[in-house]
């Protein structure tokens, strides 16, 4: 139907929305752009300018988006709240949200980008 050639370094992986069927996210080394179908219309800019080539991303049905660098694939379970990953260190991984932490015992040193917008 059309080629898409708004990324300016290779697409390694693409996500759909899991509740508004009409947009779909792609991920590259310079960003995670956000379309638009059936016509694959660019909206706009999710994130850009990471410091690290992402391989892989995956949208649980609430909407929320998991990339991965060293990673070259992952999946959010039926679920929706186990992310499973594989990696370049040759393990499989399941992830899952420790109800029990808080900023207290499981501080964040994580700095979002400026420019990052909601899937």
């Amino acid at each position: 139907m059309s080629t898409l050639t708004h990324h300016k370094k290779s697409v390694r992986a693409m996500a759909q929305h899991p509740k508004d069927i009409n947009s779909f996210a792609s991920v590259s080394a310079d960003n995670v752009k956000k379309f638009n179908l059936p016509n694959g219309e660019f909206l706009h800019n999710m994130m850009s300018q990471q410091k690290t080539i992402v391989n892989a991303m995956a949208v649980n049905r609430d909407g929320v988006m998991a990339t991965g660098a060293a990673v070259f694939a992952l999946s959010y379970d039926v679920t929706g709240t186990r992310l499973v990953t594989c990696g370049a260190d040759k393990t499989i991984k399941m992830w899952k949200k420790d109800q029990n932490a808080t900023p207290e015992t499981h501080p964040l040193n994580f700095k979002p980008p400026k420019d990052i917008r909601r899937f």
